[in-house]
């Protein structure tokens, strides 16, 4: 028996979004839900709607992430965290839990997979994509909440902005820039659909509304922290995770004002992820 699972990739949002719906108007009526699990190969993965990391950043950290994954499945398969599926008419399809799931398919696990299935309408399954985005799994990083929140705003024009800040998990402030910019971007003759696929880098530079002069601060955030990064990958190496007390004990006598800062700047973070509540929302 096969421990692949079926990929199914397109050309754009768009493109599976008018494909799904057309499956979903077909066969509107969900089977029953599977309790015992799934099989990795009953399990239909469709990175283009479902998947909104950047595949091409921390690699390093999400292979170590995956193995980390595959252990803990070895020393006892039953207990990991269900992966969340949804119906799409004509399969069960990955929501979240990605990292999980290609750690069951490298180890050709033939047993059923804990699955958590998340109901309701294609729109409350992209929603679920953000708001399981939670701290006891790989974070996301700013610059891929930020095109989270381009994905939200140009398939959901209709929610507002604390609903869009909610299932991204950035400020509403944020929010707003990127309304303003994707209005901007269609009201020039964009295809709002089209957007969806455009991290927010891109989207501001489409724009082009830096007053002359203007310092791009996000840009010159993003070069040194790409710099820092490259400097501190030699002393931390493959498994930086494991060099916390290390790390922290090292920023402390580097700068005490410097560790201030990032323990204030974790604990808004932490707060406002506490803040999400599920329940708020309406699709």
């Amino acid at each position: 028996m096969s421990a692949k699972a079926e990929r199914r990739t397109y050309d754009s949002i768009g493109s599976a979004i008018e494909t799904l719906e057309k499956t979903l108007a077909a066969y509107p009526q969900p089977p029953q839900p599977p309790v015992h699990g799934l099989r990795v190969s009953e399990i239909i993965v469709c990175e283009t709607l479902f998947q909104r990391r950047d595949q091409w950043a921390n690699k390093l950290g999400r292979e170590e992430h995956i193995r980390e994954l595959k252990r803990a499945i070895k020393d006892d398969p039953t207990g990991m965290e269900p992966i969340d599926v949804w119906w799409g008419g004509d399969g069960w399809y990955l929501v979240d839990g990605h990292h999980r799931h290609q750690a069951y398919e490298r180890l050709s696990f033939t047993g059923r997979v804990p699955v958590r299935v998340v109901s309701g309408s294609l729109n409350a399954a992209l929603a679920h994509v953000g708001l399981s985005n939670t701290r006891n799994k790989l974070p996301m990083n700013n610059a891929e909440r930020m095109t989270l929140a381009v994905f939200y705003v140009c398939l959901m024009p209709e929610k507002s902005l604390r609903e869009i800040a909610k299932i991204s998990g950035v400020g509403k402030t944020q929010v707003a820039k990127i309304r303003k910019a994707v209005d901007q971007l269609v009201s020039e003759g964009h295809r709002r659909m089209s957007l969806a696929d455009e991290s927010w880098e891109s989207i501001r530079r489409q724009c082009n509304n830096f007053e002359p002069g203007e310092r791009d601060y996000d840009l010159e955030t993003r070069m040194k922290a790409n710099d820092i990064k490259e400097a501190l990958k030699p002393v931390l190496g493959r498994t930086p995770h494991f060099q916390t007390e290390a790390m922290i004990m090292a920023l402390m006598e580097l700068s005490p004002q410097l560790w201030r800062s990032i323990s204030d700047i974790a604990i808004h973070r932490h707060e406002a992820e506490d803040d999400i509540d599920e329940e708020d929302l309406e699709y």
